[in-house]
C-alpha cells in the first residue's frame, strides 16, 4: 500500500543521480519551496449522543431543523446530524467510518471489594459472554474495576481487541496478563507467544475464549473481600468514601476524555445500607443497651456516629460522582451478580472484628440505585441469568442520533444543554442534559492522554492536524512474518511551525504505530518519543528538509489495516492516519511485486530508525528484524512521499519475488522492465529515461531488489501522477507491476 498523501506541505525535492548514474540519467534541481494544501481539522465541536422516539419507537429521518438546543440558556445551532443504526451497520459486514462520538462504547466494571467471590465470578462469566456472543464487531470495549489494592482504575481502554478485553476480565487487575504495554495502555496479544511460536495465531479472525479456570480464583478475591467486610464502621466508611469519590475523580473524569457516550455495565452487590442511611432500629437499640452498661465503650462510640446517622461524606461523594459521570456522558447501569435472593456473602467473616464490624452486612441497592438513575441507567437485581439482562440492554442502545454544535468561546467546564425535538409526537428519550466542556490536551493527566491515544486507536478515524506522510509496505521476512515498513514523514514546515508554538526550540513527537487484523486485534505495535532541536538543525544539513523515521512491525498474510499516530507533546497537535493493506504470501507463489517506494538519495533529511535491529524487543527477539530497504550494501532513504518540481530525477525502490532462474546457469536473469507514467487525467507521458541502477538477490527472503530511476518531464502542471513499474520474468513471461503516486508541485 502506498502513499496517501493526506496533507499536503512545503517540501524541497532534488534529485540526481547516484553510483555514477549522472551520465546517464540528467538531473534537474529545483531550489525554493512549494506549499502544497493542507487540511486541518481546528474547528472545535462537542459531539453528543441522543435517542428520539415517538410511542417507544424510535424516529428516523431526523435534520438538524428539528432540533432546538440550549447550552447555559442560550440557542446554539446544530451544525451536524448523524444518525445510527447499529443492527443495519452489523449487516454490512465492513467496518464503517463514523465521527468520533458516534460509536458504542461499553465500560465493564467489577466491583472486587463490595462484591462477594460467587459474584466476581458470574459477572467475569456473563461479560465474557457479552464479548463473545453479544457484542457488535464494531463496539468498543473497555475493563475498569475497583480492589482495595488499586483502587478505581481502568484496566483496558475502550479498544476493538477482543482478546485484550478478556485478558482484563479475567485478571481484573490482580494478577498481570504476560504481554508488553504500550503507551496508550494497549497491547499487541500476539507478543505473549510469537509469530515464531505459533505461526497460526492470528490468521483467524479472533482467539478469543476464556477458560473458568483463566479466571482469576475464587479464593484471591474472597481474601479481598472478607478483608473489606471485616473493617471496623469508621474504617469501612473510610473505604467507601475514598471508593465513592475515585469513582467520580478517576473513572468519570478519566471516561470524560473520550468523545460520545459510554454505556458502563456495573457489577457490584453496592456497600452496606447503614453507611449511607444509617445502623437499623434493632442494631441501634442493640448499641444504646451496650453503651449503658459500659462508659468505656459509650466514650469510645461517641466518635462513631456514622454508623448510627450514616456518613455526610459518602453522601456527598455519591453525589458528586453521579454529576461526574453524568458531565462525562457515562450511563451507569447496575447489575448485581449475586442471583436471586440477594446471595449474601459465600462464608465470609460473621460477626467481624469488632462490635461495627460488618461481617455479614451484605449489599446496598441504595446507592447504587442512586448513581443509576442520576445518570439515566438501568438497575438489575435478583436474577440469575445476567447475560439475558445484559443481552436486553445491548438491544436497546442500537439506534441513536449524534448532535454536533460548535464549542463557543466561553464554553467552558460543565455545560448545561437542554434539547428538543419540533416534530411532532416525537421526544427526546435519551440524551446529556449536562456535557464536560473538551479538555484542552495541555490540562490533561496523563491518564487522560492515554486514553485520548486509545480513542484515536480504537475508532480509526482520520485526523489531521499535522502534516505528516506515510507509507507503508508489506516485505518478505521469515515465513510466515512479513516486515510491514512503516515510513514517517514531516515536512520542514511543521517542524519549524510546533518550535514557534512551544516554550522553546524543542519538538517532542511521539511516534505510534499499529498493525491491526481483520478482527480488530493488535498484531503488533511500535512506540517512540523523539526530540528534536530545531535551532540546531537550523545551523546544520538538515534545514529545510523533512524529518523521517520508519520502523519495522509484523504481520502474517491476509488483509490488515495499520494506524499511524503522531502527536506533538508540548502542544498536542495530533494526526492519525490509515493504511488498509494486503499482506501477500511472497514465496512460493506466482511472480509479485513490493513496492515502488520513493527513494530520496540527495536530500534525505534527518532520519532516524524505530527499532535496533541488533537490539530488537522480547518478542521479536527470533524473527525477522533487518530494514529492507537495500540493495546489495547500499543503505537507502525511504521517503514517505514523492515529491517533485517535474523535470527532475526520480528514485524508487522495488523488491521481485519467484523471477524464473535461467535454465542454462541456474542464475535469475535481468527482467524486462517498463514504466508507465500518467498525468492527473489519467494519460501516458513519456519519459526520457528509465534505468535500473543497481539490483541484488536476497537469499533468505527470495527476493530480487532493485533500485531504479526515471527522468520526468519538465513543465508538468501540479497535481497527483501515477508511476507504474512493469517487470516481465524473462524466462516464463509473466508480469508484475505495482504503482505509486507522485506529487508535482510548483516550481
Amino acid at each position: 500500500m502506498h502513499t496517501k498523501l493526506l496533507l499536503r506541505s512545503s517540501r524541497l525535492v532534488s534529485l540526481v543521480a547516484l553510483l555514477g548514474i549522472a551520465a546517464l540519467l540528467l538531473p534537474s534541481i529545483s531550489s525554493g519551496s512549494q506549499r502544497r494544501p493542507q487540511f486541518r481539522t481546528g474547528v472545535d465541536v462537542i459531539q453528543i449522543q441522543v435517542v428520539v422516539e415517538d410511542d417507544g419507537n424510535f424516529v428516523s429521518g431526523l435534520q438538524a431543523s428539528d432540533f432546538a438546543l440550549e447550552v447555559n440558556g442560550q440557542s446554539r445551532d446544530i451544525t451536524t446530524v448523524y444518525e445510527v443504526d447499529l443492527g443495519a451497520d452489523a449487516d454490512g459486514g465492513e467496518r464503517r467510518a463514523r465521527p468520533p462520538a458516534a460509536w458504542r462504547q461499553w465500560i465493564l466494571f467489577f466491583d472486587a471489594g463490595f462484591n462477594s467471590p460467587k459474584g466476581v465470578r458470574e459477572a467475569q462469566l456473563a461479560a465474557i459472554n457479552f464479548i463473545e456472543n453479544q457484542a457488535l464487531p464494531d463496539d468498543l470495549i473497555g475493563v475498569a474495576g475497583f480492589a482495595p489494592i488499586y483502587g478505581v482504575r481502568l484496566l483496558v481502554p475502550l479498544t476493538s481487541d477482543r482478546q485484550q478485553v478478556l485478558d482484563g476480565i479475567a485478571t481484573l487487575g490482580l494478577e498481570s496478563a504476560a504481554h508488553n504495554v504500550d503507551r496508550a495502555g494497549l497491547i499487541a496479544d500476539t507478543m505473549r507467544a510469537g509469530y515464531l511460536a505459533d505461526p497460526d495465531f492470528a490468521t483467524t479472525d479472533i482467539n478469543a475464549e476464556v477458560d473458568q479456570q483463566d479466571l482469576i480464583a475464587e479464593e484471591i478475591i474472597g481474601d479481598i473481600i472478607r478483608n473489606v467486610n471485616g473493617l471496623e464502621v469508621q474504617q469501612y466508611t473510610a473505604v467507601v468514601t475514598d471508593y465513592t469519590e475515585r469513582l467520580g475523580n478517576d473513572l468519570a473524569d478519566v471516561l470524560a476524555t473520550i468523545r460520545g457516550r459510554k454505556q458502563v455495565i456495573f457489577f457490584s452487590k453496592g456497600f452496606a445500607d447503614s453507611v449511607l442511611s444509617g445502623a437499623s432500629l434493632d442494631s441501634l437499640s442493640d448499641r444504646a443497651a451496650n453503651m449503658q452498661s459500659n462508659a468505656g465503650e459509650a466514650l469510645a462510640n461517641a466518635a462513631g456516629d456514622e454508623s448510627r446517622f450514616g456518613s455526610a461524606d459518602v453522601r456527598e461523594a455519591l453525589d458528586d460522582a453521579g454529576k461526574a459521570f453524568r458531565a462525562a456522558d457515562a450511563v451507569i447501569h447496575v447489575v448485581d451478580p449475586s442471583g436471586v435472593g440477594g446471595e449474601r456473602d459465600s462464608g465470609l467473616a460473621s460477626g467481624g472484628r469488632g462490635a461495627g464490624s460488618f461481617g455479614q452486612s451484605g449489599g446496598s441497592h441504595s446507592a447504587l440505585s442512586a448513581i443509576a438513575a442520576a445518570t439515566g441507567g438501568t438497575t438489575t437485581w435478583n436474577t440469575n441469568n445476567l447475560s439475558e439482562a445484559i443481552g436486553d440492554l445491548e438491544a436497546s442502545t442500537r439506534r441513536y442520533y449524534v448532535l454536533a454544535f460548535p464549542r463557543g468561546q466561553r464554553d467552558a467546564g460543565i455545560l448545561d444543554l437542554d434539547l428538543e425535538v419540533t416534530r411532532s409526537g416525537a421526544k427526546v428519550s435519551s440524551a446529556p442534559e449536562t456535557i464536560a466542556s473538551p479538555i484542552h490536551y495541555t490540562d490533561m493527566s496523563e491518564v487522560q492522554k492515554q486514553m485520548q491515544l486509545a480513542e484515536f486507536i480504537g475508532k480509526e478515524f482520520d485526523e489531521s492536524d499535522l502534516a505528516v506522510d506515510i507509507d507503508v509496505v508489506p516485505f518478505a521476512g521469515q515465513d510466515p512474518i512479513s516486515r510491514v515498513a512503516v515510513v514517517v514523514e514531516v515536512p520542514w514546515e511543521q517542524l519549524e511551525e510546533l518550535a514557534d508554538a512551544g516554550d522553546d526550540d524543542n519538538v517532542e513527537l511521539e511516534i505510534y504505530t499499529y498493525a491491526l487484523n481483520g478482527a480488530g486485534t493488535i498484531v503488533d505495535l511500535t512506540n517512540y518519543q523523539i526530540g528534536l532541536n530545531i535551532d540546531q538543525m537550523k545551523k546544520g544539513p538538515q534545514k529545510d528538509l523533512p524529518f523521517r523515521y520508519y520502523d519495522l512491525l509484523w504481520a502474517v498474510p491476509g488483509e490488515h489495516r495499520v494506524r499511524v499516530i503522531v502527536r506533538d507533546r508540548e502542544v498536542g497537535r495530533i494526526s492519525a492516519l490509515t493504511e488498509k493493506l494486503t499482506v501477500p504470501q511472497h514465496a512460493g507463489g506466482p511472480l509479485t511485486m513490493v513496492g515502488p517506494v520513493s527513494i530520496d538519495y540527495l536530500h534525505p533529511g534527518m532520519v532516524m530508525e524505530g527499532m535496533d535491529p541488533t537490539a530488537p524487543p522480547e518478542h521479536k527477539a527470533n524473527g525477522p528484524n533487518t530494514f529492507p530497504f537495500y540493495v546489495g550494501d547500499i543503505k537507502l532513504t525511504p521517503a514517505a512521499a514523492a515529491i517533485t518540481t517535474g523535470g527532475g530525477i526520480q528514485q524508487f525502490y522495488l523488491v521481485v519475488h519467484n523471477l524464473s532462474r535461467n535454465p542454462f546457469n541456474g542464475q535469475i536473469s535481468d527482467p524486462g522492465l517498463a514504466v508507465d507514467f500518467k498525468d492527473p487525467a489519467g494519460n501516458s507521458l513519456s519519459l526520457a529515461r528509465v534505468a535500473l541502477i543497481e539490483s541484488s538477490h536476497d537469499a533468505d527472503t527470495g527476493g530480487t531488489q532493485m533500485l531504479l530511476g526515471a527522468e520526468l518531464p519538465t513543465g508538468l502542471a501540479s497535481g497527483y501522477y501515477s508511476l507504474t513499474v512493469i517487470i516481465t520474468d524473462p524466462v516464463g513471461g509473466a508480469q508484475t507491476q505495482g504503482t505509486m503516486q507522485v506529487w508535482v508541485g510548483d516550481d
